[in-house]
């Protein structure tokens, strides 16, 4: 079984920021992310904003780590 790790570690980045943010209350909300998440969405593709694009960042490089010491 082949695994796109970059596309799974995106994948659940992109549901780990989704539901952190949903866990905060809106005053955290706006702390944390006071452009909100996303600035624009096309039918393909999410730009996060500054903030939310370096907490992505931060859980795709926890999950890409996992997913490849599970291969190994």
């Amino acid at each position: 079984m082949n695994i796109n790790e970059i596309e799974l570690a995106s994948i659940l980045a992109d549901i780990k920021l989704s539901d952190y943010a949903q866990s905060l209350s809106l005053t955290d909300y706006r702390l944390e992310f006071p452009n909100g998440l996303i600035v624009d969405v096309s039918d393909d593709e999410t730009a996060y904003t500054e903030e939310a694009q370096d907490m992505f960042n931060e859980f795709y490089d926890e999950y890409l780590t996992l997913i490849e010491q599970c291969q190994h």
